[in-house]
């Protein structure tokens, strides 16, 4: 499903926001909601990608894409994320709203991968996860069970449209994916 709501991921995302606007409207408060699609940046974080395409890079293994590496795929630079959090709190044309949070470019996993060992000091590797190999791993791994019923967004073109919010509240410059990754293997290197 193009929208993830027929996945139980997308369900539960669906019925957060909700009950979010519901509890707004009961208690008079001023709410936004901000989505982005798969992140990554500098520093520690929970994202797949920095886990997967970044991190293993800088201690000299293999990076891996999710999918298919021919496939756009929206991604989000998490200090952009914060950046347009900022827009919609000072806005009042946020409340109310969901809000598909601007995006950068929509790399093909080759695109990412070969950006991350352009940043890295030696290049290393690359590979794809199929969903198969996700499959084979759901019984040991709970990141890759969990992982299954979202590769649809890996092995299909991904493209998040970000065109409400830069109408609504004008120019947002972000990153050049070049340096968003070069700063987010800074920062994984830095961490390590």
């Amino acid at each position: 499903p193009a929208t993830g709501t027929g996945t139980r991921k997308g369900r539960v995302r669906q019925r957060l926001a909700t009950m979010l606007h519901e509890a707004a409207t009961q208690r008079s408060l001023d709410i936004a909601i901000g989505r982005a699609s798969d992140y990554f940046g500098p520093g520690p974080n929970m994202s797949a990608i920095t886990a997967l395409a970044i991190e293993p890079g800088t201690r000299g293994k293999p990076i891996r894409w999710l999918g298919r590496l021919d496939k756009k795929h929206s991604v989000a630079y998490l200090p952009d994320i914060a950046r347009a959090y900022v827009t919609l709190a000072e806005s009042d044309d946020a409340y109310g709203n969901t809000w598909i949070l601007p995006h950068g470019s929509a790399p093909t996993g080759a695109e990412f991968l070969t950006a991350v060992n352009r940043a890295l000091p030696q290049p290393v590797a690359t590979s794809a996860v199929s969903t198969t190999m996700l499959r084979i791993a759901s019984p040991f791994n709970a990141v890759a069970r969990e992982s299954i019923e979202m590769m649809y967004q890996w092995t299909d073109d991904f493209v998040v449209d970000d065109t409400r919010f830069r109408s609504t509240f004008g120019r947002f410059t972000d990153t050049p994916l070049e340096d968003a990754v070069a700063s987010s293997v800074t920062g994984a290197t830095a961490n390590r």
